[in-house]
């Protein structure tokens, strides 16, 4: 563990804004992420225009260019240059600099929601507050899609991509209850391991459905 003096949200914002070029570099051919495979699943019931958070965009390349040609996109990120980059990038979408613990959108306002590799940077503590507040801003019916490493971490800032970066999360099992908990129906989970410069890394995957009517 290295010494920062900054709390978990500032860690982030600072690194992110530092790592933009070689966060990008790490999605490759040969890294086989499986990224795409998932919003294809996310994305084979949703209709042409549908609202979809990407709460966590970064540069906005690749998830929510790919998003914003089909469907209306906010995208949401700690880091103002990622934001910045992302509203070039994709000039289609909507988006705001925000922490995603403090964000808030309306009751109902998207049709779905994707989150990938973004809760592995909030205090795991919180992540039920986040899915709760996830689960409120989607319609009933609505769909999720979450991605977190498959790891026991409590909480640590390790050195990433050269810069200070904060992880905390739960294995598999642990995050999926957290998903039902938050009130979520998991429609298709597993672990993918992908590839990132030269270390490879698990993940956990979820597409969850908030129910269309509240028992």
């Amino acid at each position: 563990m290295t010494e920062n003096s900054g709390g978990p949200g500032e860690i982030v914002r600072a690194g992110y804004d530092r790592v933009a070029a070689a966060y990008r570099a790490l999605e490759h051919d040969s890294a086989r992420w499986p990224r795409a495979s998932w919003l294809r699943r996310l994305t084979e019931s949703l209709p042409p225009g549908a609202a979809v958070l990407d709460l966590g965009c970064a540069a906005g390349v690749p998830v929510a260019a790919e998003l914003a040609a089909t469907y209306r996109v906010t995208g949401v990120d700690i880091s103002p240059e990622q934001i910045g980059q992302a509203a070039r990038n994709v000039p289609d979408a909507e988006f705001v600099c925000a922490d995603a613990r403090a964000v808030t959108f309306p009751d109902g306002h998207f049709d779905a929601a994707v989150s990938l590799y973004t809760f592995d940077h909030i205090p795991r503590q919180e992540h039920h507050l986040l899915l709760g507040r996830l689960h409120q801003w989607l319609q009933p019916g609505g769909l999720l899609l979450l991605s977190i490493e498959d790891t026991d971490e409590p909480g640590t800032v390790a050195q990433w991509l050269g810069v200070d970066m904060y992880f905390s999360m739960f294995g598999a099992d642990a995050t999926r209850q957290l998903v039902r908990e938050a009130g979520f129906d998991i429609e298709h989970t597993d672990l993918s391991t992908q590839t990132e410069g030269e270390t490879d890394i698990s993940y956990t995957w979820i597409l969850a459905r908030k129910p269309a009517t509240h028992p």
